[in-house]
């Protein structure tokens, strides 16, 4: 079975669901999830684009990210763009923002392979980065578990 990122466009629901990267590996498409959602998805303040992004396994309908924790994924946003407002390549990563995902894809990854559900995963991120102090001190704890 193939993982793929999926691209919704909210503005103009007639606008079929695309189809962004596909791969086989879960970590992987976490990775772009979260890539994807916190450069296309939110604003630097934690505000929803008209871009959706889901994950999805095979013919499933895709997971996305709950935009209802809006101050952890600005934290998070900060932790991998730095201040950016705009961000124009998803790839133009503050010095370490992608460690920073990949290392939240591997946590969430190992999650996902202990719980079994993707949503309980994202929760106990939130509540990581709802504690954390500093980069340093999120990253300490998640690269730990």
């Amino acid at each position: 079975m193939i993982w793929k990122l999926l691209y919704q466009d909210i503005f103009d629901r007639k606008t079929p669901i695309a189809i962004q990267k596909e791969w086989k590996n879960l970590e992987e498409g976490l990775f772009y999830l979260w890539q994807y959602t916190l450069s296309e998805w939110i604003d630097e303040n934690g505000s929803p684009s008209f871009s959706k992004f889901l994950l999805s396994y095979g013919d499933t309908y895709g997971r996305n990210i709950d935009l209802s924790y809006k101050e952890q994924l600005v934290t998070l946003r900060k932790f991998v763009y730095g201040e950016q407002i705009i961000i124009h390549d998803k790839n133009s990563y503050d010095s370490d923002g992608e460690a920073v995902l990949k290392s939240v894809a591997k946590f969430q990854f190992g999650l996902i392979v202990k719980w079994k559900v993707f949503d309980d995963s994202c929760l106990e991120l939130f509540d990581i980065l709802g504690r954390s102090r500093s980069k340093s001190d999120f990253l300490s704890i998640i690269d730990v578990i």
